[in-house]
């Protein structure tokens, strides 16, 4: 299906971020056609997935090409360090011999200082993988936007400034309302204290292109999903093929260039 639209772009940067590189090689594929196609202009690395070495591979051919980041992950597959306590507290499960991530309890839980300690030495741990293997880091994200979830604004903003991340993505933008867009930059208040840098704001792909006045600013990241088997980012990237950038009156830049 090919897609049109009518509607005027305003945003003068735009980034387009291929999640979940590394998820598996089927995904990694995917990416790979995205980028050979000038269709995205970053993708962030899941350090604990299955297809690391493929991220790993399309890192050392296309980092001159796209920026490469560091997807955050606490909510998908094995950790790559052992906890105990985050087991004990449900953070961690076990199913069919594995220990395994689970997200949902950051949404809700408040943290003590055990916790977020075991927790940063997860984190830590995701961050040096990429480095260890040569991974330049330009910025990062949440799977799940974990990063910007309640339980994480107490931990995640000193993090990135002692692991020297100094770019990520904003809270997405759920909404139109004066309101919500105040709320989205509170919420960003404790990164930037720490010098983080953000693009103005963020969507999905799929949402910008129905309702582009929804995004406010000259820089605006669209989150895309390449090689997943959900009907609505199939559908995504469909838009993400059908787009050329001069029609929108946008310039597709990386996360190197905010």
């Amino acid at each position: 299906m090919l897609y049109t639209s009518n509607n005027t772009k305003r945003m003068k940067k735009i980034i387009i971020n291929a999640d979940d590189c590394g998820l598996s090689s089927h995904v990694n594929h995917c990416i790979e056609e995205a980028i050979k196609a000038g269709k995205i202009s970053s993708t962030t690395i899941m350090a604990n997935m299955d297809d690391f070495e493929g991220a790993k591979r399309l890192y050392k051919e296309f980092s001159n090409v796209i920026s490469f980041g560091w997807h955050i992950n606490l909510t998908e597959g094995e950790p790559l360090t052992y906890s105990q306590l985050l087991l004990d507290k449900g953070f961690y499960v076990e199913k069919e011999g594995k220990v395994l991530l689970n997200g949902k309890k950051y949404y809700k839980y408040r943290l003590n200082t055990e916790m977020k300690d075991e927790i940063k030495k997860e984190l830590t741990t995701q961050c040096n993988k990429l480095r260890d293997n040569g991974i330049i880091i330009t910025h990062a994200d949440g799977h799940h936007h974990i990063h910007m979830a309640p339980s994480m604004i107490s931990i995640m903003p000193s993090l990135f400034k002692e692991l020297g991340v100094s770019r990520c993505r904003h809270k997405k933008n759920y909404g139109m309302s004066r309101l919500s867009n105040i709320a989205r930059n509170l919420w960003t208040i404790p990164f930037m204290m720490k010098g983080v840098r953000m693009p103005d704001t963020l969507g999905d792909f799929i949402t910008y292109y129905n309702n582009p006045f929804l995004y406010q600013g000259k820089t605006v990241e669209l989150e895309c999903h390449p090689g997943h088997p959900d009907q609505r980012f199939q559908e995504e990237m469909e838009m993400v093929y059908s787009v050329d950038m001069n029609d929108w009156g946008a310039q597709m830049i990386t996360y190197r260039e905010l």
